[in-house]
């Protein structure tokens, strides 16, 4: 599976079946698979991130700080002012919110609105919970959990990109290269760091559509690699939990 993406560009059979594929030796899909996931880590790191395929995360808000307005009792915040309510915000690529639940209560969907594409409001104009207990199920009361979608998709440019790549780290792995066995064996960390290596020494490899995304996409020949967390620095964060009382 991919390190850096939520979702791998290119399958094996896009890799198995593209136009370079008689340059590779092996026809096992798992292999191939795999390339196709380094690939898209790499297609991200190349861009800088501008590629994460669509991401679907349960998140618990957490509320870091309250203020209130003596005279209204109504929160204070950058966002609240902003908006005259209270406001999440949401990853800045979001592309819906599926599911709001509270006290173990999926919402209705006309319960909640989005302003400008990513603060999530109340419909009728009140705050959002200030209680979330991250050791119960989301089915508990006192708990707080959102389902978000968001990110990037690919466009052919990506897609094309990672279907070269994927060959050239196939083509290497049989002559002895050792770019896709460490980035599939590493940890998360490390993974990141093999990624990066690889993403440099892509960049620096003549592939026309490679090339062509760089030019078009990296300013400088840059090409960080990161790990996509929708968290935020204002009052709200939102936390993943993991096992039985979250994602």
């Amino acid at each position: 599976m991919p390190r850096l993406v939520c979702q791998s560009f290119v399958d094996a059979a896009d890799v198995l079946g593209s136009d370079a594929a008689c340059h590779i030796d092996t026809r096992d899909e798992q292999t191939a698979q795999d390339a196709g996931d380094a690939a898209s880590d790499i297609v991200y790191a190349l861009t800088g991130g501008l590629y994460t395929g669509i991401c679907t995360v349960t998140r618990r808000p957490v509320h870091r700080d309250i203020c209130r307005d003596p005279g209204t009792e109504h929160l204070i915040s950058n966002w609240s002012d902003y908006y005259s309510q209270d406001v999440i915000p949401m990853p800045y690529n979001l592309i819906s919110v599926e599911e709001v639940i509270i006290d173990g209560v999926t919402l209705d969907p006309s319960e909640y609105r989005v302003f400008d594409g990513r603060f999530l409001a109340r419909s009728d104009g009140g705050d959002w919970p200030r209680t979330n207990r991250l050791w119960l199920d989301s089915t508990e009361e006192h708990t707080f959990e959102l389902v978000i979608k968001f990110g990037t998709p690919p466009d052919w440019l990506a897609i094309a990109s990672a279907t070269e790549i994927a060959v050239k780290l196939l083509v290497d792995d049989a002559g002895g290269g050792s770019y896709l066995r460490n980035i599939t064996s590493a940890s998360v960390q490390g993974a990141s760091v093999q990624i990066d290596k690889a993403a440099a020494s892509m960049a620096a490899a003549g592939m026309p559509m490679t090339q062509t995304l760089i030019g078009a996409f990296v300013n400088q020949g840059g090409h960080p690699a990161g790990a996509i967390s929708p968290a935020f620095d204002e009052q709200w964060v939102l936390i993943e939990v993991s096992g039985p009382s979250g994602s």
